[in-house]
């Protein structure tokens, strides 16, 4: 993806939250995505520098919050 997709897919997932800290979003969808670790803080700084190193996880975390929902099916 490109650091324009990464970024409006990010942007898109923060606003589709309930406004958590706005200085927060980010690192809330990355601890969602991948856990709260030393490492994940370590990504989360890379990110922040450069959004293409954004890990594929947090784009599919993002995806699918964004995604629709369908409905069960209803019986006849």
């Amino acid at each position: 993806m490109t650091a324009e997709e990464v970024h409006a897919l990010l942007n898109a997932a923060c606003d589709l939250l309930n406004r958590p800290e706005s200085s927060r979003r980010d690192w809330w969808i990355f601890q969602q995505a991948l856990g709260d670790t030393p490492e994940v803080h370590q990504t989360l700084g890379a990110f922040l520098k450069d959004v293409t190193t954004c890990p594929p996880g947090v784009i599919v975390f993002c995806q699918q919050l964004l995604a629709p929902k369908t409905q069960p099916a209803r019986a006849a």
